[in-house]
Protein backbone atom coordinates (compact mmCIF):
# COMPACT_ATOMS: atom_id res chain seq x y z
CA UNK A 1 0.00 0.00 0.00
CA UNK A 2 2.64 2.79 0.95
CA UNK A 3 5.90 2.93 -0.63
CA UNK A 4 8.46 4.54 1.96
CA UNK A 5 12.39 3.98 2.00
CA UNK A 6 13.03 5.72 5.36
CA UNK A 7 14.97 4.92 8.64
CA UNK A 8 12.28 6.66 11.07
CA UNK A 9 9.25 4.27 11.76
CA UNK A 10 7.10 7.30 12.31
CA UNK A 11 7.93 8.62 8.80
CA UNK A 12 6.56 5.11 7.59
CA UNK A 13 3.19 5.15 9.81
CA UNK A 14 2.12 8.34 8.52
CA UNK A 15 3.15 7.61 4.75
CA UNK A 16 0.83 3.97 5.35
CA UNK A 17 -1.99 6.28 7.04
CA UNK A 18 -2.16 9.03 4.73
CA UNK A 19 -2.33 6.38 1.71
CA UNK A 20 -4.67 3.97 3.61
CA UNK A 21 -7.31 6.47 4.43
CA UNK A 22 -7.56 6.95 0.88
CA UNK A 23 -9.29 3.82 0.75
CA UNK A 24 -12.39 3.66 -0.69
CA UNK A 25 -13.10 0.02 -0.04
CA UNK A 26 -16.44 -0.22 2.19
CA UNK A 27 -16.35 -2.74 5.16
CA UNK A 28 -17.69 -3.20 8.74
CA UNK A 29 -15.88 -1.96 11.65
CA UNK A 30 -17.60 -4.35 13.84
CA UNK A 31 -16.91 -7.57 12.36
CA UNK A 32 -14.15 -6.48 9.25
CA UNK A 33 -16.21 -8.09 6.11
CA UNK A 34 -15.97 -6.03 3.18
CA UNK A 35 -19.60 -4.54 2.62
CA UNK A 36 -20.80 -6.50 -0.21
CA UNK A 37 -24.87 -5.39 -0.40
CA UNK A 38 -27.16 -8.81 -0.58
CA UNK A 39 -30.86 -7.98 -1.61
CA UNK A 40 -32.80 -10.58 -0.19
CA UNK A 41 -36.25 -11.29 -1.66
CA UNK A 42 -38.50 -12.62 1.34
CA UNK A 43 -41.57 -12.63 -1.10
CA UNK A 44 -43.21 -10.28 1.55
CA UNK A 45 -40.56 -7.65 0.21
CA UNK A 46 -36.83 -6.99 -0.41
CA UNK A 47 -34.27 -5.83 2.27
CA UNK A 48 -30.59 -5.65 2.19
CA UNK A 49 -28.86 -8.69 4.43
CA UNK A 50 -26.17 -7.71 6.64
CA UNK A 51 -23.43 -8.57 7.69
CA UNK A 52 -23.23 -9.28 11.89
CA UNK A 53 -25.96 -8.24 14.66
CA UNK A 54 -23.91 -4.62 14.72
CA UNK A 55 -22.72 -3.56 10.94
CA UNK A 56 -21.16 -0.34 11.09
CA UNK A 57 -20.49 -0.12 7.61
CA UNK A 58 -18.11 2.61 6.43
CA UNK A 59 -14.49 3.44 4.22
CA UNK A 60 -11.52 3.96 6.49
CA UNK A 61 -12.17 7.60 6.74
CA UNK A 62 -15.33 7.17 8.23
CA UNK A 63 -14.41 4.83 11.34
CA UNK A 64 -11.19 6.65 11.72
CA UNK A 65 -13.39 10.00 12.00
CA UNK A 66 -15.56 8.32 14.10
CA UNK A 67 -12.32 7.11 16.53
CA UNK A 68 -11.25 10.36 16.48
CA UNK A 69 -14.47 11.73 17.88
CA UNK A 70 -14.59 9.15 20.55
CA UNK A 71 -11.35 9.62 21.73
CA UNK A 72 -11.63 13.39 22.03
CA UNK A 73 -14.68 12.37 24.22
CA UNK A 74 -13.19 10.12 26.32
CA UNK A 75 -10.18 12.57 26.43
CA UNK A 76 -12.18 15.21 27.73
CA UNK A 77 -14.35 12.89 30.22
CA UNK A 78 -10.71 11.64 31.98
CA UNK A 79 -10.19 12.10 35.50
CA UNK A 80 -6.81 12.15 35.61
CA UNK A 81 -4.43 13.44 32.71
CA UNK A 82 -2.61 10.41 32.58
CA UNK A 83 -5.66 8.37 31.46
CA UNK A 84 -5.35 6.23 34.66
CA UNK A 85 -9.40 5.37 36.04
CA UNK A 86 -10.07 7.05 39.24
CA UNK A 87 -8.74 4.20 41.68
CA UNK A 88 -5.49 4.59 39.20
CA UNK A 89 -6.54 0.58 38.39
CA UNK A 90 -6.24 0.93 34.81
CA UNK A 91 -4.61 3.44 32.29
CA UNK A 92 -6.17 3.92 29.03
CA UNK A 93 -3.50 4.76 25.85
CA UNK A 94 -4.66 4.41 22.34
CA UNK A 95 -7.47 3.81 20.46
CA UNK A 96 -6.95 3.23 16.68
CA UNK A 97 -9.77 1.60 13.88
CA UNK A 98 -9.39 -2.19 14.46
CA UNK A 99 -8.75 -2.14 10.60
CA UNK A 100 -5.64 0.18 11.07
CA UNK A 101 -4.59 -1.63 13.71
CA UNK A 102 -4.75 -5.06 12.14
CA UNK A 103 -3.03 -3.43 8.86
CA UNK A 104 -0.15 -1.64 10.51
CA UNK A 105 0.73 -5.01 12.00
CA UNK A 106 0.87 -7.01 8.83
CA UNK A 107 2.68 -3.63 7.62
CA UNK A 108 5.45 -3.89 9.71
CA UNK A 109 5.77 -8.19 9.85
CA UNK A 110 6.50 -7.88 5.98
CA UNK A 111 9.38 -5.95 6.98
CA UNK A 112 10.61 -8.28 9.57
CA UNK A 113 9.36 -5.39 12.16
CA UNK A 114 7.24 -5.12 14.98
CA UNK A 115 4.54 -2.26 14.90
CA UNK A 116 5.44 -0.31 18.11
CA UNK A 117 7.40 -2.93 19.46
CA UNK A 118 9.03 -1.11 22.34
CA UNK A 119 7.50 1.89 25.10
CA UNK A 120 9.92 4.51 23.54
CA UNK A 121 8.27 3.47 20.33
CA UNK A 122 4.47 3.80 21.76
CA UNK A 123 5.50 6.86 23.65
CA UNK A 124 6.56 8.33 20.21
CA UNK A 125 3.41 7.20 18.26
CA UNK A 126 1.20 8.83 21.17
CA UNK A 127 3.16 12.26 20.69
CA UNK A 128 3.21 12.35 16.90
CA UNK A 129 -0.40 11.25 16.39
CA UNK A 130 -2.27 12.54 19.17
CA UNK A 131 -5.78 12.19 17.93
CA UNK A 132 -5.47 8.64 19.04
CA UNK A 133 -4.03 9.37 21.53
CA UNK A 134 -6.54 8.90 25.07
CA UNK A 135 -3.94 10.58 27.94
CA UNK A 136 -3.61 14.36 28.16
CA UNK A 137 -0.12 13.96 29.37
CA UNK A 138 2.08 11.05 28.15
Amino acid sequence: MAFVRSSNKMDAIKAYLNTWLKDETMYCNYCGVDYMPHIVDTGEGTYNQLCCENPQIGRNIDHTKGVIKQNKETTKNLSKDTGAMKNGAMRLGLSLPPRLYTDLKKYFEGYGEKFLDTPTELHQFMREFKQFTIPKSI
